[in-house]
């Protein structure tokens, strides 16, 4: 029943809304009953396929009056996606290094 209904594309708080418990309750549970634990996950991974079928339908135009918007905040808040920059900075800096030019900046 869980699985089918993340399956769907439908949230894991929601399936409380369904058999009448609180999202609390369903952490418990996880923690609780290692086989709602697996459906879980199974369900995540079906959940994962839902949206990127759904999202490559769309991408090729076979999805009538899609909504890119919506699809992108569903994608962020069920799956936790997330728009990322990773930056590196190599070389060696310190902290007496940022007062100095902090200081050297006001100056100007």
């Amino acid at each position: 029943m869980l699985t089918d209904h993340l399956a769907a594309g439908l949230s894991y708080t929601s399936f409380g809304g369904i058999i009448s418990v609180d999202h609390d309750t369903l952490l418990e549970w996880e923690k609780r009953h290692p086989e709602f634990s697996g459906a879980k996950k199974a369900g995540r991974a079906r959940q994962l396929v839902f949206y990127e079928k759904l999202g490559i339908k769309a991408a090729q135009g076979d999805v009538e009056n899609f909504n890119s918007t919506a699809f992108v905040w569903m994608t962020k808040n069920m799956l936790g996606w997330r728009d990322q920059q990773n930056i590196e900075h190599s070389g060696k800096i310190s902290i007496q290094d940022l007062i100095v030019q902090s200081n050297d900046e006001k100056k100007e």
